[in-house]
Order: structure tokens, then sequence, then C-alpha cells
């Protein structure tokens, strides 16, 4: 299974924010978060919803939920958490082939 170290090199990779602060960010989490692509999706939109009303800076989101309805309901999805000074970092990778899905962003002080 992938690693907290692989999901930060597929970001990087994949992400030019990601990739710009890769060499500062800390894991959130011990461990990923284990959801299907159908429950990510409901949840960010709504975190999405929540945090534009609030007039939140939150980076990469449409190209996140986009890529999320893509994936099939029921795909298994990995959620890994990074956080620098300023932002939380929310990669999303693919639970059934490790591929990269995507990455998007909220201020620190919003997370």
């Amino acid at each position: 299974m992938i690693d907290h170290e692989q999901a930060k090199e597929l970001a990087a990779a994949a992400s030019a924010e990601f990739n710009a602060v890769v060499t500062n960010v800390t894991t959130v989490a011990a461990e990923a978060a284990r959801l299907t692509a159908h429950e990510a999706l409901r949840i960010y939109e709504i975190k999405t919803w929540s945090a534009q009303r609030a007039g939140i800076d939150v980076h990469g989101v449409e190209q996140t939920l986009q890529r999320l309805a893509e994936r099939s309901g029921d795909e298994p999805l990995l959620l890994f958490l990074f956080q620098d000074a300023a932002r939380i970092y929310f990669v999303f990778i693919s639970g059934a082939d490790e591929s990269f899905i995507s990455c998007m962003s909220v201020p620190r002080r919003f997370a």
C-alpha cells in the first residue's frame, strides 16, 4: 500500500502548488483516510460550499471535485493530509491503482 512519502512524491510531480512547498510539508495524520470516491465527492462538495460562502481561499477545489466526479463511485481512495506554515494540503490517491487524483489546499486557520 502507498505511504505518505510516496503520496508526497506523486502530488509533487502532478501539482505545481504542492511541488513548490513539498520540502516544507509535514504529515498531519499518521495514516491515510480511506473513503470511496462518492463519499469524498459529497464531503468535499459540502466543505467547498461552506468555504466559498465564508470567503475562504481554497486552491485546487474545482479540479479536485471534477476528478472525483469522474471516478467510479465505489472506487476506494486514500486521502493524505500534509501541512506547512500556511496551508493544509489534501492529497487524493486512488486506492485501486495508487495513482494521483488531485490535490487541494486551504489556509491552516480554516482546516
